[in-house]
């Protein structure tokens, strides 16, 4: 194990930390109740908040927001609306606010998120812009880049063989943009409540224990947030749950108290070694002082780790626990009282204050070039301005011999921001720089599309705004909406990377796909892939799009425009397609999932009747079941290759007059040809076709249409040609 010292040198440590000192907090009439459980508890500016939580003695939940300042080390107790109360929730500290996450209060469990103001102590819902936060307790939360990560939990509040108890949901939220995303993983990954979590400096969030669809468990996973990626971890040596840790980010080591083996309270504690990814290693210590001897579950842990040692932890709480609050020192055997304040000392001198962030990563690389002084210098010069501080370490970096290229782009990642993404859906909106403008594809609705390169190592499409600086207020409107599209990825959406200024034009800054579906199927296809796409390509093509659309539909965004020339391919490596949804443009997020525009110019023969037929109250509204009719169209056209829906009525708005009157597509050829596996593929897409009510979620089409691929055997691959289509799909 190692940490840091004052002059930031790496030092060994040749065992794990034990508590030096115990001290049990003087009587205090405004300090939590003891023996509360089940609450949760954060820190921010000097000040430690415990709220919710239930309070066996009185049999009720706590509905107080206990603040604790560490300046003049008292308590502070405010009620707070009781309809807010709950237990077995998170709590997460950020500019000011308290944000709570999920939580049980009796058999109700609390949704979305809610916001506590450490100003006026008001709390209230978030109204959050895009995507949903869904009901669970027993989980965790972490704080990473300004964003809230959230795992696991449950999401039924009694155990039933007829519902779901755990949740299956890894949940980002943006709290600048007020954005909630899906992450993903393996099912054996996120399917954990009760277990131990923490996340370390280098954004790696560690999940310990717990219980999983298989009973108590024994295993520790890693996910990385800057890599989006999962690893195992060597094993618990015990099962636990209800475990919780506390991150020292100095020393690099995590601290669990208490918890639950089964349904037993044990009084046990684990240190868990985190340097040197991969070799993480975890200690059982012992309890050696009386203040400490008491077997609980419940209880939080708050660590404070500081440069310049004297680190310790609070716990608060505990079910049966008879202490209020007990202080535990690491590394102090003399620790007092008034030793608290050394957290308001901590703060002062804090690196964020001074724009100095250093990630795991970027902290190892000076490290081993012995750079590590150049840190301390920045602080001491006391730089609060980010291009000053970008400057000068960039100076710095370049006279220890590092080369100029390479210094600029570590002063970089000194100098920026903990927390601050470049994109927000409020202030300066930041435009992507170094783009080349290439050879045009085609024309758009927008505008022009070329190709082009990003930081002359990625090769991107261009796609035109026409008419975006005409008017300050729809320069805004694309700015925000370029904001949401730069949050969504997934591998069936086209990525939108930002926008690009350019003289007098602006630019969005695409994913370059080799063509559009419509084109790849046309007869004037100049390569004949046309010949080349079987029917299994077909399917996955309609998995590709459903998939993406599953997406879309989670974070309540609505399409509008789906259809097969905004399909884009890429080839894969076996010789099929991976589809990827385009046009996000007219794309809109609501908070109920509901989009009405006033234009009349939309994909006629693409649009549900309901949103078509002037007599019909859903005239002009699009949601995602609208969405879900067009992608059976959609999904008819990959089938027949490209033809024109209704192609036997020349205007699409007498096409969509037949439409409302009941017209129906007929049954696709190649599946009369495929048997009782082309009546469920056609059962699929007449079931999008239905009464809005009762047309299926894309998740459910994505789902039907798998198991059908499953089944299908397996076909000669042909390679895929070398050359890219000409105009790259983009319109």
């Amino acid at each position: 194990m190692s940490k840091l010292n004052s002059k930031y040198q790496y030092i060994t440590l040749f065992e794990m930390p034990e508590i030096k000192t115990v001290i049990e907090a003087p009587n205090d009439n405004n300090s939590p109740p003891i023996g509360i459980y089940g609450h949760s508890t954060c820190y921010g500016d000097c000040k430690m908040y415990v709220y919710g939580g239930w309070i066996d003695s009185e049999k009720k939940y706590n509905s107080c927001l206990y603040i604790f300042d560490f300046e003049s080390l008292k308590w502070k107790k405010v009620k707070l609306d009781i309809q807010f109360e709950r237990a077995y929730h998170t709590a997460t500290y950020y500019k000011k606010k308290i944000y709570l996450v999920g939580g049980l209060q009796y058999e109700e469990i609390m949704k979305g998120i809610d916001v506590i103001d450490t100003e006026n102590y008001s709390i209230e819902k978030l109204k959050i812009v895009l995507g949903e936060v869904p009901g669970k307790y027993f989980h965790s939360t972490v704080l990473y880049k300004g964003a809230l990560y959230i795992y696991g939990g449950r999401t039924n509040s009694k155990k039933s063989n007829d519902v779901e108890v755990f949740s299956k949901d890894f949940i980002k939220f943006d709290i600048d943009s007020s954005s909630s995303f899906i992450l993903g993983g393996k099912d054996e990954d996120l399917y954990r409540e009760k277990h131990g979590c923490f996340i370390t400096s280098g954004g790696n969030m560690y999940i310990i224990g717990g219980y999983t669809t298989k009973g108590e468990s024994v295993k520790i996973s890693r996910f990385n947030i800057d890599t989006q990626r999962w690893f195992e971890c060597s094993n618990f040596d015990c099962p636990k749950n209800e475990l919780r840790f506390g991150y020292f980010k100095n020393e690099d080591v995590a601290i669990s108290v208490y918890g639950n083996k089964g349904e037993e309270p044990m009084d046990d504690i684990y240190y868990y070694d985190v340097h040197g990814m991969g070799s993480e290693k975890m200690i059982k210590g012992n309890i050696k002082n009386s203040l400490m001897e008491q077997k609980t579950w419940g209880n939080t842990l708050i660590p404070f780790s500081f440069r310049n040692g004297g680190s310790f932890f609070i716990i608060i709480g505990g079910e049966k626990s008879t202490k209020p609050m007990i202080v535990c020192s690491i590394e102090n055997k003399n620790m007092k009282w008034e030793d608290l304040k050394k957290v308001v000392e901590e703060e002062k001198l804090s690196i964020p204050q001074q724009k100095i962030i250093v990630n795991e990563e970027l902290y190892y690389f000076l490290k081993k070039n012995n750079l590590t002084h150049l840190i301390e210098k920045l602080l001491e010069a006391k730089i609060n301005d980010y291009n000053t501080l970008h400057s000068s370490s960039t100076a710095l970096l370049i006279k220890a011999g590092i080369k100029k290229g390479y210094a600029i782009q570590l002063s970089a990642a000194i100098a920026k921001e903990d927390g601050l993404s470049s994109s927000k859906l409020h202030g300066k909106y930041e435009y992507l720089t170094d783009c080349e403008v290439g050879e045009k594809l085609g024309n758009g609705a927008f505008g022009v599309v070329c190709k082009g390169m990003w930081l002359g190592t990625t090769p991107v499409a261009m796609k035109a705004v026409n008419g975006a600086l005409d008017k300050p207020e729809k320069l805004i409107e694309l700015e925000k909406e370029a904001t949401i599209t730069q949050l969504m990825k997934h591998p069936n959406l086209i990525t939108m990377y930002g926008l690009y200024k350019e003289k007098d034009t602006i630019f969005m800054i695409l994913d370059l796909a080799e063509g559009s579906l419509d084109k790849l199927m046309s007869r004037e296809n100049p390569k004949n892939e046309r010949a080349n796409i079987t029917f299994k390509k077909q399917i996955k093509m309609a998995i590709d799009c459903a998939s993406g659309m599953a997406y879309l539909e989670s974070l309540r965004i609505v399409h509008r425009d789906l259809a097969l020339r905004n399909l884009l391919y890429i080839h894969d490596d076996k010789g099929g397609y991976i589809t990827k949804i385009a046009d996000l443009g007219l794309s809109r997020q609501t908070a109920d999932g509901n989009y009405t525009t006033q234009s009349k110019i939309f994909p006629k023969r693409w649009t549900a009747p309901e949103a078509g037929d002037p007599n019909s109250p859903s005239y002009l509204q699009f949601n995602t079941k609208s969405d879900v009719w067009s992608y059976g169209v959609v999904f008819w056209e990959i089938l027949t290759k490209g033809i024109i829906p209704y192609s036997s009525i020349s205007k699409a708005q007498d096409a969509l007059d037949a439409v409302i009157k009941g017209l129906r597509l007929e049954k696709p050829t190649i599946l009369e040809e495929n048997g009782s596996v082309g009546d469920k593929v056609w059962e699929v897409i007449t079931s999008c076709f239905n009464s809005p009510d009762k047309r299926p979620r894309f998740r459910d089409c994505f789902k039907s249409l798998t198991e059908i691929y499953d089944s299908l055997q397996e076909e000669v691959i042909l390679p895929p040609p070398q050359e890219e289509s000409d105009d790259g799909g983009y319109e």
